[in-house]
């Protein structure tokens, strides 16, 4: 950025390419988290082609990537999953924030004409290029019964805590980072939200 003219020159183009030989790739990415000044994590969240698929590419599905900015590379670390038990991204990846040696994930399903059940699935990444599933809070057992597409996350300045917020069903909860453990839930009943799409937490960096 030119710090006079506020002028953006582009430096590079980084695909999320799987495979150039099968011609696989991950489109619609949402958020990035920077892990340093030159590693970057991101999540995509399309399940299959559209019509800007270039021809005769496929789509991998919703999946997570670690960029290189540097190399101006970027590599698959977390693929799709076919059930929510599997180890991988189940649902469309709306939301990444990275705490520590964790990566948490808001898989919503927005992507589709009917809202279904949202997530959050939480990795240790201490090994930044092999994450390690920890567990996946599910609608009805960890999170409400309705908790549909969770499209925001954010810690607390102090990192203990996380929110997430339900976009479809109004509901924003209070995850314990140290077990990732919801410890609170707030529901449109309690606040009249409707439709929330977009949370702040003060001193968080976003």
């Amino acid at each position: 950025v030119d710090k006079r003219s506020g002028y953006l020159k582009p430096d590079k183009v980084i695909p999320l390419t799987v495979s150039e030989k099968n011609k696989e790739y991950a489109a619609f990415s949402h958020f990035v988290a920077w892990l340093d000044n030159r590693y970057a994590i991101t999540s995509t969240q399309q399940t299959g082609p559209t019509s800007l698929t270039p021809t005769g590419f496929k789509v991998v599905g919703p999946s997570v990537w670690l960029i290189d900015a540097a190399e101006g590379k970027a590599v698959i670390i977390i693929g799709p999953a076919k059930t929510p038990e599997d180890a991988g991204i189940y649902k469309p990846a709306s939301d990444i924030i990275v705490g520590g040696k964790k990566l948490y994930v808001g898989e919503e399903d927005s992507m589709d004409a009917e809202l279904n059940d949202g997530y959050v699935s939480i990795w240790d990444i201490t090994d930044r290029n092999v994450p390690k599933f920890i567990k996946r809070l599910r609608p009805g057992k960890e999170l409400p019964d309705d908790f549909k597409m969770t499209h925001e996350l954010y810690f607390t300045r102090d990192g203990k805590y996380v929110y997430a917020q339900s976009w479809g069903s109004g509901h924003l909860v209070k995850i314990d980072s140290s077990n990732d453990k919801v410890v609170k839930e707030f529901s449109k009943q309690d606040a009249g939200w409707h439709m929330p799409h977009g949370n702040f937490v003060p001193g968080s960096l976003r």
